[in-house]
């Protein structure tokens, strides 16, 4: 995809330019995660926490969950991993996931909290919206890329991928398009929704900081647990086979979501009890 869209844009802004209008996948993501990052840096001086530690924070949960998303990747990827062991530190060729990266960047801003002595629940209230907000980013380069892509549609916005494309060759393989076609036939672009649906949340909690409550922690935990219900809606229009299935029409991405929403809705609850407020 990525590729096409560079061919048209070379004609029109050269090759330098059309490569930094269009960056790829691994340049997004680390985009995003600097601007979350940034905007943490933000959030948390807005509610008096010390603007440095809350960057080393953000550098490590960035580390950290960049590693994790390749890993988690690695685990539903398995037998390609096996076959080519190099993908694990192909920044190219190897994929991730988001729930890695948020898993991930979750166990990194905990180290970080302890080692700096932050609040932790302060800490992740300022956090993890941002987090969602660099995740966008990362879905635009899954759209550019093929490595994601939706069940067929026929709306107005949806996409088709080139040939020899992954979506053009699973749609070859399912005997839906022919040899000769050139593009696969259009899609839903999964990428977007989900890139759409990360924005959404963030400024939702951004505008609205207290709308899960006022406790810390709470602005954290109810935005996870919108984002992860959404996440399990969206997944019904992901291409099946483009993700490992789990259970019966279930895959990887909504056990995931249901596995987060249990624990984020049992944290939540934890800190609505009374003994919680003292604790705060």
């Amino acid at each position: 995809m990525r590729g096409r869209i560079l061919e048209w844009a070379n004609a029109i802004f050269g090759e330098t330019w059309a490569a930094l209008l269009f960056p790829d996948q691994p340049v997004l993501s680390s985009l995003g995660g600097l601007l979350a990052v940034l905007i943490a840096m933000l959030w948390g001086r807005r509610e008096g926490l010390s603007w440095w530690r809350v960057a080393l924070a953000g550098g490590a949960a960035a580390l950290v969950g960049s590693g994790m998303a390749r890993v988690f990747w690695a685990i539903t990827s398995y037998e390609a991993v096996l076959k080519e062991p190099y993908l694990l530190i192909d920044p190219y060729r190897g994929g991730a996931t988001s729930f890695g990266a948020l898993a991930g960047g979750a166990l990194g801003a905990a180290l970080a909290a302890w080692l700096l002595r932050l609040p932790l629940w302060r800490l992740a209230d300022v956090m993890l919206p941002p987090g969602l907000f660099g995740i966008a980013f990362a879905r635009v380069g899954c759209l550019m890329r093929g490595c994601d892509y939706g069940t067929p549609s026929d709306l107005p916005w949806s996409v088709r991928y080139p040939y020899r494309s992954s979506v053009w060759l699973h749609h070859y393989g399912e005997d839906w398009i022919e040899r000769s076609d050139r593009l696969s036939l259009p899609v839903h672009p999964f990428p977007i929704y989900l890139a759409v649906w990360c924005v959404a949340v963030f400024l939702l909690a951004w505008r609205r900081p207290h709308l899960f409550g006022d406790r810390p922690g709470q602005r954290a935990l109810g935005t996870g647990l919108l984002w992860l219900a959404g996440r399990f809606l969206l997944e019904l229009l992901r291409q099946p086979g483009n993700a490992p299935q789990v259970v019966g029409p279930f895959n990887m991405g909504q056990a995931l979501a249901l596995l987060g929403i249990v624990v984020f809705a049992l944290l939540y609850l934890r800190t609505r009890r009374p003994e919680a407020r003292g604790a705060a």
